[in-house]
This record gives C-alpha cells, sequence and structure tokens, in this order.
C-alpha cells in the first residue's frame, strides 16, 4: 500500500530528529525488556501527531505502544497511547 506523500510532510517540514531519538528510545526500552528501568521516554516539548507518524511510517508502533505500556501512567503522552493501541487493533 502506497503512502501519500502528505505523510512526510509534517516530518519533512518539522525536523524530527528529538521525535526520531523519541522512538529510538521506546524500542530500547522495548528491547531491553520488562524489568528496565523506564528510561527518559517523557514527551517534553515533543508533538504525539509527529511521533506517531514517525512510528507507523516505520512500521514500530506495535514496539512504541509496548514500550509506553511499561512507562508509568503519569509519563504517558494519553492521545499518543490511545492512537497506538487503536492502530494495533485495526492493524492486527
Amino acid at each position: 500500500m502506497a503512502l501519500p506523500d502528505g505523510s512526510y510532510e509534517r516530518l519533512r517540514a518539522a525536523g524530527c530528529a528529538d521525535e526520531v531519538a523519541y522512538v529510538q528510545a521506546c524500542l530500547r526500552l522495548y528491547f531491553a525488556g520488562p524489568h528496565a528501568g523506564a528510561g527518559d521516554i517523557s514527551m517534553r516539548d515533543l508533538d504525539g501527531a509527529k511521533i506517531a507518524d514517525i512510528a507507523r511510517l516505520n512500521k514500530v508502533a506495535t514496539f512504541v505502544l509496548k514500550a509506553l505500556s511499561r512507562a508509568p501512567a503519569l509519563e504517558r503522552p494519553p492521545e499518543l497511547f490511545r492512537w497506538l493501541d487503536t492502530y494495533r487493533r485495526r492493524t492486527v
């Protein structure tokens, strides 16, 4: 399935180094296992929509969801967490 070019525009326009670092942190946490510390995966000033785009376009949304599931509830971005869970359910 081809993705429309518009899927990438928000990421190109914003410069996504911070968002990529966020996704990498989630992936490190996911692969570290359930007993690893939560690490620094707080949202800081990141945009959840950009993170969702990066996770979806790189096909790592399920990994990001599982990593966020291990974070304390107050550190989870609720809108992003819900979107990732819905995306997982729709694509399984």
